[in-house]
């Protein structure tokens, strides 16, 4: 029978690595972790959401085919070097915080087809080399930091991942998404000719 709630032994505070793939864990079910975990497999389960608990050892996650539709409430995992979401329905970078020591990403087969430039830019991982199972070119990389920190800022922000033709326009369209809101907050604030 299929898992919805955490056996005393996946509670061990020894325990480095735990596959719980293929049952039925939602991610309120997952609070109790030991926090040394390394190695966390849950393809398969039905998590819906991202809000895992603080594991700050953590250095590889699977969450392919987990109903998972974002990634808000992911946690910042300092030590993340695996991330695999493939197989959602993720459709943008919205929540996501900067996984500095990312080596490997696989956000394949989810409804919006992402590319690496942009998920590198919104990873912001230097360490990045391999995306959706392919193997990174350092020409790859290097598009992707000529970007401003601006455009990895308004994709994790929510910004549409659709590519733009050059970095100039990417820039635009980041300075356009996350500023789209603040005339009318300053009007609404009566403050009439703001000095930033």
């Amino acid at each position: 029978s299929k898992l919805k709630y955490l056996p005393p032994q996946a509670r061990s505070p020894a325990l480095l690595v735990l596959d719980l793939e293929q049952n039925l864990f939602q991610s309120h079910a997952l609070q109790k972790l030991p926090r040394g975990l390394t190695i966390l497999n849950l393809v398969g389960n039905p998590l819906l959401d991202m809000k895992l608990p603080m594991l700050p050892h953590l250095r590889s996650l699977s969450l392919d085919n987990c109903g998972l539709t974002s990634f808000e409430g992911f946690p910042q995992f300092q030590q993340l070097r695996f991330l695999s979401v493939s197989n959602n329905r993720i459709t943008n970078f919205k929540g996501l915080p900067i996984l500095m020591k990312l080596e490997y990403f696989n956000i394949d087969n989810n409804p919006f087809k992402f590319g690496s430039k942009l998920s590198i830019a919104a990873i912001g991982s230097i360490s990045l080399n391999m995306f959706n199972d392919v193997e990174l070119s350092e020409s790859d990389l290097e598009d992707a930091f000529k970007l401003s920190p601006l455009v990895g800022f308004s994709l994790r922000c929510g910004r549409d991942p659709t590519p733009c033709e050059s970095p100039e326009e990417e820039v635009r369209k980041s300075q356009n998404f996350l500023t789209s809101k603040l005339a009318s907050y300053l009007k609404s604030k009566q403050i009439e000719n703001p000095t930033l």
